[in-house]
C-alpha cells in the first residue's frame, strides 16, 4: 500500500456548510500524514496550484469536491472527467478540466463527488456528511476509494 504517489485536491468553501466537505476531508488527512498521500487544501481557487502540480506532476490526482448528483446528502462517488469541463469554481471562470488538460491526461485524473445537504452559510456539516467525509479519509488513506461506485456526472 502506499506506493502510487497520489495527490488529493481538496475543494470547496468551508463557510458553506456542506461544500466544505471535500476541505474537511483534506483536513482530516493532514492530522495523520501518509508518505503516499500530498493533501492541497485547494478550497476555491485550484487554479493556484496548477504550477506546483506542473513543475512535480504525481502519478494520480484525487480531486475532492461537493457535487449534486441527486443523491442522498453523503453519497460519495467517482465522477466522470467530464464533470471537470463544466466546473467552473475557479475564480478566474475557467473549467477545471481546462486548466488541468496540459498537465496530467485524463486517466490520471479522478474526480470524487460528496453529495451536500446544507450549502448555507455555516462552519458545521450535517451529520451525514460528516460521517461520509470520515469514510472518505479512510478510504483515501488505504487506497479503497478506487473501488467507490461510479456515477455519471448530471448537470
Amino acid at each position: 500500500m502506499g506506493e502510487i504517489r497520489t495527490t488529493v485536491w481538496c475543494m470547496g468553501n468551508p463557510l458553506r456548510g456542506d461544500d466544505g466537505a471535500a476541505v474537511r476531508c483534506g483536513e482530516m488527512l493532514l492530522q495523520n500524514p501518509e508518505v503516499h498521500l500530498e493533501v492541497v487544501l485547494c478550497e476555491t481557487v485550484p487554479e493556484n496550484f496548477a504550477a506546483p502540480l506542473r513543475r512535480n506532476p504525481p502519478e494520480r490526482l484525487v480531486i475532492l469536491d461537493a457535487c449534486l448528483m441527486g443523491s442522498e446528502p453523503g453519497t460519495i462517488r467517482l465522477l466522470d472527467f467530464e464533470c471537470l469541463d463544466g466546473l467552473t469554481e475557479t475564480t478566474h471562470g475557467l473549467p477545471l478540466g481546462e486548466i488541468l488538460k496540459d498537465i496530467l491526461p485524463r486517466e490520471k485524473v479522478f474526480v470524487i463527488g460528496i453529495e451536500p445537504g446544507n450549502t448555507g452559510f455555516s462552519l458545521a456539516l450535517s451529520p451525514e456528511v460528516e460521517t461520509a467525509v470520515r469514510i472518505l479519509a479512510r478510504a483515501l488513506r488505504d487506497e479503497s476509494w478506487i473501488r467507490l461506485p461510479r456515477n455519471p456526472f448530471r448537470a
